[in-house]
């Protein structure tokens, strides 16, 4: 595929997947959630070694069901990461092959340069 057309398929893969990823940051989730009090200074700072902290208490159906949707939550938000981090592999694998062209045209100009035999792209994949 020539540079342009790789520049063209980047942008539109970009484009595409960018209007419908379900993420606004690396820190958000899918969806907002209710987070039970005691987990709350967990999920305001990042730092999942402050739920060790928890002491585990009863809790009534209430509190079970808002703990059951922040864990579906967040494997949703998992999924949505890992579709994000595909996304971004594809992108550079389209984008790595224009590096891959620009280095044949950088030998094509060095054996210019060397007065040498300027060859056909065909001739120099093999």
């Amino acid at each position: 595929m020539p540079p342009s057309q790789r520049a063209i398929a980047l942008d539109y893969f970009i484009r595409e997947r960018g209007s419908s990823c379900q993420l606004e940051s690396w820190t958000s989730f899918i969806r907002e959630m209710q987070v039970p009090a005691d987990l709350a200074a967990a999920f305001v700072t990042g730092r999942p070694e402050l739920v060790k902290t928890v002491i585990p208490r009863a809790m009534d159906a209430r509190e079970v069901k808002i703990l059951l949707d922040l864990i579906a939550n967040l494997l949703e938000t998992n999924e949505a990461l890992r579709e994000h981090a595909h996304d971004v592999a594809t992108s550079i694998t389209i984008w790595a092959g224009s590096f891959k062209q620009l280095e044949t045209v950088g030998r094509q100009l060095e054996r210019f340069a060397k007065f040498e035999r300027v060859v056909a792209d065909d001739d120099l994949e093999a």
